[in-house]
C-alpha cells in the first residue's frame, strides 16, 4: 500500500492517446480518514447515507480540482429534496486543499434536487452553474454536472479500497464508448497511458480564530453587544468545515 501523509491523497494524471482521455487516479484513504475524524469531533452525528455522500463528494471534488488551473477555487452545494439535506464542498487547486460538511437542520428544498457549482480565479469573472440532479450517488451527480456544464464530459468510478478514478474526455472522444464505459474497462485503461503529473491534496479548511473574528466583525460591526449578549465569550461554527471556535469579547 502506498504511503500518504496524514490527511492527504495523491492524484496521478495520465493521458491515454488511443482513447483520447485524461485519467486521474487518487488514493483517498488517509484524506477520508481525516474527514471522518474531523466530523466525529466537530459536527453532529450523521447517518450512513451522509457519510457515503461526503466520501464520494470529497474524492470527486479532488479529482475535479486536479484537472483545473492551479489558481482555481471551487465551492459547490448539493440541495437534496428528499431527505432534506445540504451538502457543501469546497477546495483550492493552488493550496491543494478540500473540505466540506453536511447540513440537516432547517434545510429549505425546492421542487427538485439541485447542484450549485461556483468557480473563481484571480483576474477572471466567477462562473456559476445551477442544474437539477437525480439520485444520491455523488459520482453520478458529478457526471451530470460535466455533461451539462463543462465543455467535455467525464466519468467517475470507485475502484475499491478508497481509490477513485476520473476519465475526462478530450476533443474528438467517442461519446458512445465513454457512456458505456464501466469500472473494469476504466481500470484497464491505466495500463496503457503516459504519465502527466502528480498532485497531493489534503483535507484542510484553513479556518482559525482570526478569520472567524474577521467574519463576525463584518456581521456585527459596531454592535458587539448583539453578538455577546452580556457573555464574556461566544461559540462560533465555521461554515465551511463545522469546527467550533470560542471568541472572547475582550479580544473582539
Amino acid at each position: 500500500m502506498e504511503y500518504h501523509p496524514t490527511g492527504a491523497a495523491s492524484v496521478t494524471r495520465r493521458h491515454h492517446q488511443g482513447r483520447n482521455v485524461i485519467l486521474s487516479e487518487g488514493h483517498f484513504g488517509s484524506l477520508l480518514e481525516a474527514y471522518a475524524n474531523h466530523a466525529r469531533i466537530w459536527q453532529t452525528d450523521s447517518d450512513g447515507l451522509i457519510d457515503v455522500m461526503m466520501r464520494q463528494g470529497l474524492a470527486a471534488l479532488t479529482l475535479h480540482l486536479a484537472n483545473r488551473p492551479r489558481d482555481t477555487s471551487v465551492g459547490l452545494t448539493l440541495n437534496l429534496k428528499r431527505p432534506p439535506l445540504n451538502l457543501f464542498l469546497t477546495g483550492e487547486a493552488g493550496e491543494r486543499t478540500v473540505t466540506g460538511r453536511a447540513f440537516v437542520d432547517g434545510v429549505r428544498v425546492a421542487e427538485s434536487s439541485r447542484l450549485f457549482m461556483q468557480a473563481r480565479r484571480p483576474l477572471h469573472e466567477p462562473t456559476q452553474s445551477t442544474i437539477e440532479v437525480e439520485g444520491f450517488d455523488l459520482l453520478e451527480i458529478f457526471e451530470q454536472y460535466y455533461a451539462r456544464s463543462e465543455q467535455h464530459p467525464a466519468r467517475f468510478f470507485e475502484l475499491g479500497e478508497d481509490a477513485y478514478l476520473m476519465v475526462l474526455a478530450l476533443p474528438g472522444i467517442d461519446a458512445a464508448w465513454l457512456r458505456a464505459l464501466d469500472a473494469d474497462g476504466a481500470r484497464a485503461l491505466l495500463d496503457d497511458t503516459t504519465p502527466l503529473e502528480d498532485r497531493t491534496f489534503r483535507f484542510e479548511c484553513g479556518c482559525n480564530p482570526q478569520k472567524m473574528i474577521a467574519a463576525l466583525r463584518s456581521l456585527f460591526e459596531g454592535r458587539p453587544e448583539e453578538l455577546f449578549q452580556g457573555e464574556s465569550q461566544v461559540e462560533a461554527s465555521c461554515p465551511r468545515c463545522g469546527r467550533r471556535w470560542w471568541i472572547q469579547a475582550e479580544g473582539f
